[in-house]
């Protein structure tokens, strides 16, 4: 089969291995670290919704708790279960103390990993089971209400830059998706 792109297929295979090293670099650099997004993401996967008294969401109140006192790489779920063997109180519970100010998870003591495990593996069970729960209902509602014409069209463009974001969605609405402009928009109407 004739190539219809001439590629210079030495050059390639150099480029996917600098590709390899950049990425094993990387990875062995981010290895062990985390972010308060992904330390939020853990606590609401635990059941942590809602807000504080200052209207402030719980996960965020943990994990800024967390930062400040210098525990974030240890994240979330370590401190969280700690406080659960210390306090006796659901994950719910303990962050709302936090958000209080009446309780700093930090401050509990650290229970082995095998107390952590115990404690951890009903919670985890729950936690799993919901998850199921909802995929199974998500299914019965994809069955009940199948998807109409696709591929559907609608794109979200979101780069904290208005003028790059008009950029793209225009880019869409020619390629035939649809226009959205999330956030005001005092530009001139797309054409």
């Amino acid at each position: 089969m004739e190539e219809k792109i001439k590629i210079d297929h030495e050059l390639l295979g150099r480029c996917r291995k600098a590709a390899v090293r950049i990425s094993d670099n990387v990875m062995s650099s981010i290895a062990g670290r985390t972010t308060t997004s992904v330390e939020r993401t853990v606590a609401r996967l635990l059941g942590i919704d809602g807000v504080d008294e200052q209207g402030i969401p719980l996960p965020n109140v943990l994990v800024e708790q967390l930062k400040t006192h210098g525990k974030l790489e240890d994240g979330i779920f370590y401190w969280l279960v700690n406080s659960m063997i210390e306090t006796g109180k659901s994950p719910r519970e303990i962050a709302l103390a936090v958000g209080k100010g009446e309780y700093v998870i930090t401050d509990s003591r650290q229970y082995s990993d095998d107390e952590i495990r115990r404690t951890a593996g009903p919670l985890l069970e729950e936690r799993i089971s919901l998850f199921d729960e909802s995929i199974e209902q998500r299914k019965e509602l994809h069955s009940k209400y199948p998807a109409g014409i696709t591929p559907l069209l609608y794109v979200i463009v979101a780069t904290g830059n208005i003028y790059e974001d008009t950029v793209s969605g225009e880019g869409c609405r020619k390629a035939g998706g649809g226009y959205n402009c999330s956030y005001p928009y005092n530009g001139p109407e797309p054409s």
